[in-house]
């Protein structure tokens, strides 16, 4: 729906292709130093941007359950988050 928005918007009355990010790929999944994957008992880290300091791990110790809901909610479209 948001796609033929777009294009509508845009007066593109068609599109041969489309590139789009996916978010993971599985590379990051299977890199074990990454943390993210579920088959490997790694530390939890998570980071789109290995530059930023906060990984997952400290997000899950250090918020309160309040916080991880929200979290949940806005960014993880867990609508029954609660």
């Amino acid at each position: 729906d948001e796609i033929d928005e777009v294009l509508r918007e845009n007066s593109i009355d068609r599109i041969d292709a489309a590139f789009m990010d996916l978010g993971l790929s599985s590379l990051q999944i299977d890199e074990t130093d990454r943390g993210f994957s579920y088959s490997h008992d790694t530390a939890l880290d998570m980071r789109m941007d290995t530059t930023q300091a906060t990984t997952a791990a400290t997000i899950l110790a250090t918020y309160d359950s309040r916080e991880l809901t929200r979290i949940f909610r806005e960014y993880g479209e867990e609508r029954f988050a609660s």
